[in-house]
């Protein structure tokens, strides 16, 4: 437990570990509740689980979009975390596709274990290759250096573009996640 008793942010476990660590230790925080999905007797159990393989992700794309920005210079990085998106999606629809077919093949209780242990075997090739790059000097992307989370958001909201993005990012996600 962090400062003032509350949990430390994925962001304070990356500079600790590494992105590469946090981001394979989100995968398997993602594939225990899909383990998990496969014992569900009740609706409740189901729902509980779900919303625990939720959280795996939610920490895994904003811990991707740092790896992917920590190897690209600026020039290059809109580029590349737009192939990033690309592919985070196409793996959604993907992974939507196969656990459609493996249910129908081998049930859904199956599906969802052959999910889990997917995730694992990623998570375990993601810490044994994915190397942490040096982290670049934040005033080099003309960040503000200093004062803290509240002037960082205060920074943020001010900015239009970041509003844009981030509501407009936010209504599709609802949408492509909700199918």
């Amino acid at each position: 437990i962090g400062r003032a008793g509350c949990w430390p942010s994925q962001g304070a476990w990356a500079a600790r570990w590494g992105n590469s660590r946090v981001f394979g230790a989100c995968l398997v925080v993602y594939s225990a509740p899909n383990a998990l999905t496969a014992a569900c007797s009740t609706f409740w159990q189901f729902i509980a689980a779900r919303f625990g393989s939720g959280l795996g992700p939610a920490s895994e794309f904003p811990l991707g979009q740092a790896i992917v920005s920590d190897h690209y210079p600026p020039e290059k990085r809109s580029g590349a975390i737009a192939i990033y998106s690309v592919g985070y999606f196409a793996g959604v629809t993907g992974g939507l596709a196969i656990g459609g077919y493996l249910a129908a093949r081998l049930g859904w209780r199956h599906a969802f274990l052959i999910f889990a242990a997917a995730g694992v075997a990623v998570a375990i090739i993601q810490v044994l290759i994915a190397r942490d790059a040096t982290r670049p000097d934040a005033s080099a992307d003309g960040l503000t250096a200093g004062g803290g989370n509240v002037a960082a958001l205060r920074e943020l909201v001010r900015n239009p573009t970041y509003l844009h993005i981030t509501l407009g990012y936010g209504w599709s996600s609802f949408a492509t996640f909700g199918l």
